[in-house]
């Protein structure tokens, strides 16, 4: 028996330590109902051991006390003014002033010109635009 439980893992061995078998059949038997547990328990400290070299991956250095930073944070400089261009009336499709994007004129233009050429790929012919429809466009 003894040379049996040389053979075992230390974990295994530990397990039965405190037992005593009268056969080695009957301590391969425990043996046998254990060893799906250990592994499972094994699993699940490895499991472990990964989700916390990931976790410890993301951490922030901790300075101790009376140390700061190496360089003092950067001056972003004087702010900057925003672009009002909703209150300017400024259209955010075409840049022009007098309207908004949702009345745009030339992107209802766009939705036309798109239209018209899903049709004609549709029907198997060719786009083509006249030249008063091609001024809009650019």
């Amino acid at each position: 028996m003894d040379e049996l439980r040389e053979k075992m893992s230390p974990k295994l061995q530990n397990v039965i330590a405190g037992l005593d078998f009268e056969s080695t059949l009957e301590m391969s038997q425990h043996c046998l109902k254990i060893e799906p547990h250990l592994q499972l328990a094994r699993k699940s400290e490895d499991q472990a051991a990964r989700y916390q070299q990931r976790k410890d991956r993301y951490k922030k250095p901790i300075l101790p006390p009376g140390l700061t930073r190496t360089a003092p944070p950067r001056a972003s400089g004087p702010p900057k003014p925003k672009v009002l261009a909703r209150t300017a009336g400024v259209c955010f499709h075409c840049h022009k002033t007098g309207h908004y994007a949702n009345a745009c004129p030339t992107a209802k233009v766009n939705e036309v010109d798109a239209k018209k050429k899903e049709e004609a790929e549709a029907s198997g012919s060719e786009f083509t635009m006249s030249s008063d429809e091609g001024k809009d466009c650019l």
